[in-house]
């Protein structure tokens, strides 16, 4: 089992939203990640959601650019999702889709319930 979901977006800027479902932060599987985009063709601005990793925090979301081959690391950086954005909305529906990895992260009690409860952090 990957410890990251993929999801393929059709809007901008980004083409894509890998989210981190498991305690293994970014760097662990960023190879793997990157080979998948390869493999699908994908080019363009990729964004991370490390909610269940890093918290909601302002280090929960990084967007890094992908050029077909590799990531090109020089253009990561942190960025800031207003909370009810459609692809944070998105992030949070995916994550509540699948319980077992909200119960094994970081987030409080609280958090999980509303995550659960489909409500969007």
């Amino acid at each position: 089992m990957n410890p990251y979901i993929i999801e393929y977006l059709h809007q901008q800027p980004y083409v894509a939203v890998v989210i981190g479902i498991s305690y293994e932060g970014p760097v662990s599987y960023i190879s793997k990640v990157g080979e998948e985009l390869k493999k699908q063709s994908v080019q363009g601005l990729i964004l991370f959601d490390m909610l269940l990793y890093s918290g909601n925090g302002q280090d929960r979301f990084f967007e890094i650019k992908f050029n077909g081959e590799k990531f090109q690391t020089e253009s990561a950086r942190t960025v800031r999702l207003e909370r009810l954005t459609p692809l944070r909305k998105r992030t949070c529906e995916i994550i509540g889709k699948n319980p077992q990895y909200v119960e094994n992260s970081i987030l409080n009690s609280q958090q999980k319930a509303l995550i659960k409860h489909g409500c969007c952090i």
